[in-house]
């Protein structure tokens, strides 16, 4: 499934422009206790299914990132935002362009 920021994985709310949407996304996970980290993937790339122990929140700047859980695929693309529980399983994987990913974290 190609776009579309609305889904299981949490997503709804789509930031436009680059530099303005960053700033505006990365305020709100702050405000809820997120700790907010840049995630720069330089090219082509698949992350194999894993968790993590911690609650994510996060919006893709640049690029694009495909995200598959319970075999479904997700594309993000920029301005667009997901979420998702810690433990949560799911795979990751990057075209040749590569994405600059905003992740809000919360232990």
């Amino acid at each position: 499934v190609a776009g579309g920021a609305n889904t299981s994985w949490g997503g709804g709310k789509r930031y436009e422009g680059e530099a303005r949407g960053a700033d505006a996304f990365e305020a709100e996970p702050k405000r809820h206790g997120y700790e907010v980290i840049t995630n720069t993937t330089p090219g082509e790339q698949i992350n194999p299914e894993h968790s993590h122990p911690y609650d994510l929140r996060a919006m893709v700047v640049q690029g694009a990132l495909t995200l598959t859980r319970d075999g479904k695929a997700q594309t993000y693309m920029p301005g667009e935002t997901f979420s998702m529980p810690k433990g949560c399983l799911h795979s990751e994987s990057y075209d040749a362009r590569g994405a600059v990913t905003l992740f809000g974290r919360k232990l």
